[in-house]
């Protein structure tokens, strides 16, 4: 397995070094250093590019953000005719809205969905456990009388798959 390795690693060493060794038919060869090393002028044209960019997403909506609104996204609020909410990553063109339109700053690193508030729970009183019989008693989940009738259940429905299970078995063996 390692000698595979090895030829392997040697195939792709070969076939990457190849193009700069062979010659095409004009004598020069396929790959240079030049080729393959970027010059002086295009990597001042990516990082004018660079800095372009960056300059152009810094400057949205035609002004300067802030330092709290770097890395968040910009999106529109309005409300349409009909009364409903609308949300846009660019602000309405031909909708009119009475309240005007709104700009927010999201950061998606945050949850946006609101939080389900949770009503506290109350521990029964003492006096109240034997009286109130509506409540299922802690720390069980079913009452004692329901108990027994879940396990009946449970009986009878073993039964109706055993009876289900040894019909099935008289079938395949009444067709073979």
């Amino acid at each position: 397995m390692k000698l595979f390795v090895k030829l392997m690693i040697l195939v792709l060493l070969l076939g990457l070094a190849g193009p700069f060794f062979l010659k095409k038919p004009d004598g020069k060869p396929w790959v240079s250093l030049d080729d393959v090393l970027p010059t002086k002028g295009t990597v001042e044209g990516l990082w004018a590019k660079l800095t372009n960019n960056f300059s152009q997403y810094k400057n949205m909506a035609g002004r300067e953000l802030g330092d709290e609104q770097m890395g968040k996204t910009q999106v529109y609020r309005w409300q349409a005719a009909d009364g409903s909410w609308r949300f846009s990553d660019k602000p309405p063109q031909n909708e009119t809205s009475a309240g005007g339109v709104e700009t927010i700053y999201v950061d998606p690193n945050t949850n946006m969905i609101e939080g389900v508030p949770i009503a506290p729970v109350t521990e029964p009183s003492a006096e109240a456990g034997e009286a109130d019989s509506g409540g299922i008693p802690l720390p069980m989940t079913v009452s004692p009388m329901q108990a027994k009738k879940m396990m009946d259940d449970a009986r009878n429905i073993q039964t109706l798959m055993d009876e289900r299970s040894y019909t099935l078995d008289t079938m395949i063996g009444d067709s073979e």
